[in-house]
């Protein structure tokens, strides 16, 4: 059993900011809806809260609920209470034999999937904490030291995008790999950042030379390339994140060159890119992370902010960090984004650990600040309210008395 050190407990003040959320959220009419989009309010975790380290890669939850995080120093397992390291030992054959965690994925049984730098891939026993690792030394190893992602197909299968050798492909009953060499006509096909899975058992690999679909059963593949005198031709730059949505559409996340869409049956692609002088278009075309949440909501993560994108048009609400509001995202630099089943949204940062966001905050509404005090340029602290028997709601400030609100 590998060492489970630097347990580190978190202040309950994580929990209370959840909590408190979800409690002080006055109803949102329907001309407030239809004016703008309501902020989302943040709770954060940081190195402060016990995280190792700052960079947050990858989110994963297990079958009991754990929550793990990837960083550059280390895996961390949170119980919503505390955290739990998992690190290189030195000499120590049954600990992680690198700390740079890119990506988890969740395996059958106990086992959970890492993605290294530098040490290939890990399995963790969940139940037993014995990390057995695959790295590049031996016949049984990886292509490469460094594995950029991972997904895990029906059939069990673990596929791992590396970063210099291609595709390698671990059948976990056997522990044998095989590389698949990717066919693609553009540059530095051995370079890969990105795979899925889509409804029909086809992986998607993404990665400098673009993005290849491959029938994992018959090995055929179909690679889409950029093309500059194509403007519908997958877009520029390497593709670093792969979703497909309920509607079977297969978004394409770039770093350079945005977002693309391709429509079920299509092959050609629709591009929304970010505009200087378009607030409705994305917080910038260095595209890290996309996710679909269960209510349908796409979340697409940039090196410059967080987007929320409509489907049915690609316009964006844009979320980024603004300075003096500690509810606002901690760091616009987006590196990872995951949706827990009790509905929260996880956000991962580059410089700023872990965000944290309730969508029934959106449920109860919203009321700014400003809208309820008595002076155009006040923004009070709401410290408390109540409603009536006639359907007023009183609420009580610091710094601009009490404000009686009729709903």
């Amino acid at each position: 059993m590998t060492a489970l050190h630097n347990k580190i407990r978190s202040s309950n003040r994580w929990l209370a900011a959840v909590l408190v959320t979800l409690v002080m959220m006055p109803t949102l009419t329907a001309a407030q809806a239809l004016d703008k989009q309501p902020p989302m309010l943040f709770s954060r975790l940081t190195l402060d809260n016990g995280l190792s380290q700052s960079n947050v890669l990858a989110i994963a939850q297990d079958a009991d609920g754990m929550m793990w995080f990837g960083t550059e120093n280390g895996l961390n397992r949170f119980d919503g209470y505390e955290f739990t390291h998992f690190k290189r030992e030195r000499g120590n054959p049954n600990a992680l034999s690198s700390d740079f965690v890119f990506d988890i994925a969740v395996g059958a049984g106990d086992a959970l999937w890492l993605a290294t730098n530098g040490g290939g891939v890990a399995r963790l026993n969940r139940e037993t904490g014995a990390i057995t690792n695959f790295g590049p030394a031996g016949e049984s190893g990886t292509s490469s030291a460094i594995v950029r992602r991972l997904t895990i197909d029906a059939a069990g299968r673990v596929w791992m995008a590396t970063r210099d050798a291609g595709l390698d492909r671990l059948d976990p009953a056997t522990g044998k790999i095989d590389n698949i060499r990717i066919e693609a006509a553009g540059e530095q096909p051995d370079k890969l950042f990105a795979l899925a899975v889509d409804s029909k058992g086809l992986l998607w690999v993404g990665g400098d030379h673009g993005v290849t679909a491959i029938d994992t059963r018959t090995g055929q593949q179909v690679a889409f390339v950029h093309d500059a005198a194509d403007a519908s031709s997958v877009q520029k730059g390497s593709i670093r994140a792969i979703v497909q949505t309920k509607d079977g559409s297969l978004w394409f996340g770039s770093y350079g060159g945005g977002l693309s869409r391709l429509a079920p049956g299509a092959r050609t692609f629709e591009h929304f890119t970010h505009a200087a002088d378009d607030e409705k278009t994305l917080t910038g075309d260095r595209v890290t992370s996309i996710l679909e949440d269960n209510a349908g909501r796409l979340w697409v993560g940039t090196t410059n902010g967080l987007n929320l994108v409509a489907q049915e048009d690609g316009s964006v609400t844009r979320y980024t960090n603004v300075s003096a509001d500690v509810a606002s995202l901690s760091d616009n630099n987006i590196t990872s984004l995951f949706e827990d089943r009790s509905g929260l949204l996880w956000v991962g940062t580059k410089m700023k650990g872990l965000n944290t966001w309730n969508p029934r905050t959106w449920g109860l509404g919203f009321e700014p600040a400003e809208a309820m005090t008595a002076a155009a340029q006040s923004r009070p602290n709401v410290t408390s309210f109540v409603g009536d028997d006639m359907g007023r709601v009183w609420v009580g400030t610091f710094g601009d008395g009490l404000t009686e609100v009729d709903r």
